[in-house]
C-alpha cells in the first residue's frame, strides 16, 4: 500500500510529461473577440460652420484619411443658403460628378449686379465722350461722384480699423482681406465716378476714351472673377453613392448634405495591445450578431496606441462586402478575428495571457 501511494505522484508527473508533446500536435481554433462600429468605405459631407463657412470634406474610412478638403468663406453679414436640387432628394442615388445643389450668396450676387451696373455706366461714359452730353447729365455725374466719395471715405475708415485689429491679432486674416477687398472696390468706384465727371466736363479726348476703355476692361475682369466664384457655388459630388439622412456629426457644424458609398462597409474595432502579435493584414473577421454571420478581412492596422476604458488598444479596420445593404452605417457589432488553428500548447499560453491581462 505504501508503494502504491509513492507511485501516484510519479505516475502523475509521467502523465503530464507525456501530455506536453501531445499539446503541440493537437490543433484548436483561436479567435480574438472584440466589438466595433460599421462605417461606409467613403463618405462625403457638405457642412456649414457657425460663421457661415461652407466646409467640403471627403473621408476614406478604410485608412481614416481625408483625401479632399476645402472651405469657402463668405463676408460677415452675408446671407448664405444651400439649395438642393429636387431630383436628388427624390432619387437618393448619386453618381460622381452629379451637381447636387447650389450655394446662394446674396452679397456675391449684389456685387455682380453692382459691377454690371458700373459696366453699363462706363459704356455710356464712352459714348458720351465720343458724342458729347447735356448739362443735366453732367450734374447727375457730379452727384454720383460725391456719393462715391462719401462711400469711399467710410469704407476706408472700416479698412483702416480692420488693419489695426488684424495687427493686434483681434480678427483673422480672412476678415481683414474681406475689408481690404471692399475698400478696393469703393476705391475703384470713386475712380470711375471721377473719370465719368471729368469726361463730361472736359469734352471728348482720345486719352479720356482710352482711360474709359481701361476702366471697362478692369470691370469686365472683376465680373469674370465674380462669375468664376459663383460657378464654384454649384456643388458636385466627388463620389457615387447614396444620400444619407443620418447626421452622424462629430463637430458643431450643420450638415447640408452627406453621401456615402455603402456597397462595401468597414468595421473599425479596437484590439488590445497584447493581442497585436496575433493580428495581420488579410486575416479573416467574422460578424455574428446581425442575423447571420458575415465574413470580411483586415485591411489596415493603425500605428497609434489608444486608451479605451483605461486599457491600451490599437484600432484595426476590416472590410465587408455589402451588396444588399444589410450592413448599416454606425451599427455597433460584436466581431471575431479568426487566427485559424493553433496548437493546444499555444492556445494554453495565449489564454493564460488573456487571463493575466483581464
Amino acid at each position: 500500500m505504501n508503494i502504491g501511494k509513492g507511485l501516484r505522484p510519479i505516475i502523475v508527473i509521467v502523465f503530464f510529461l507525456l501530455l506536453i508533446p501531445v499539446t503541440f500536435y493537437i490543433k484548436v481554433p483561436y479567435t480574438i473577440n472584440t466589438n466595433g462600429v460599421l462605417l461606409p468605405v467613403m463618405e462625403w459631407r457638405l457642412e456649414k460652420s457657425f460663421d457661415g463657412t461652407i466646409v467640403n470634406t471627403l473621408k476614406d474610412n478604410r485608412t481614416n484619411t481625408i483625401p479632399k478638403f476645402s472651405a469657402t468663406e463668405f463676408q460677415r453679414g452675408d446671407h448664405v443658403e444651400f439649395r438642393k436640387f429636387a431630383e436628388i432628394n427624390q432619387s437618393g442615388k448619386i453618381t460622381a460628378g452629379d451637381t447636387i445643389g447650389k450655394i446662394h450668396s446674396h452679397l456675391e450676387y449684389f456685387k455682380l449686379l453692382e459691377l454690371k451696373g458700373n459696366l453699363e455706366e462706363q459704356m455710356r461714359v464712352k459714348q458720351i465722350t465720343l458724342t458729347g452730353e447735356t448739362p443735366e447729365r453732367i450734374a447727375a455725374a457730379y452727384q454720383h461722384m460725391i456719393l462715391a466719395q462719401t462711400e469711399y471715405e467710410t469704407e476706408k475708415k472700416l479698412w483702416e480699423r480692420a488693419q489695426s485689429l488684424y495687427e493686434e491679432n483681434v480678427i483673422a486674416l480672412q476678415e481683414y482681406e474681406l475689408a481690404q477687398n471692399s475698400y478696393n472696390i469703393k476705391k475703384q468706384q470713386i475712380n470711375i465716378a471721377t473719370a465719368n465727371y471729368e469726361v463730361l466736363t472736359s469734352g471728348a479726348k482720345r486719352e479720356e476714351v482710352e482711360r474709359v476703355e481701361a476702366v471697362i476692361g478692369a470691370i469686365n475682369e472683376q465680373i469674370e472673377n465674380v462669375n468664376q466664384r459663383l460657378e464654384a457655388f454649384y456643388i458636385t459630388s466627388p463620389i457615387s453613392g447614396t444620400v444619407s439622412s443620418g447626421i452622424r456629426n462629430t463637430t458643431s457644424n450643420e450638415t447640408l448634405m452627406r453621401v456615402i458609398q455603402n456597397q462595401q462597409m468597414v468595421l473599425l474595432m479596437p484590439v488590445e495591445v497584447y493581442n497585436l502579435d496575433y493580428v495581420t493584414d488579410g486575416m479573416a473577421v467574422i460578424i455574428d450578431n446581425i442575423g447571420n454571420s458575415l465574413l470580411g478581412n483586415i485591411i489596415h492596422i493603425d500605428d497609434n496606441i489608444e486608451h479605451i476604458n483605461q486599457r491600451q488598444a490599437v484600432f484595426v479596420t476590416a472590410i465587408f462586402e455589402n451588396p444588399d445593404g444589410q450592413l448599416r452605417p454606425n451599427l455597433k457589432v460584436n466581431a471575431r478575428i479568426d487566427y485559424g488553428k493553433i496548437s493546444l500548447a499555444q492556445y494554453i499560453i495565449r489564454m493564460s495571457k488573456n487571463i493575466y491581462h483581464n
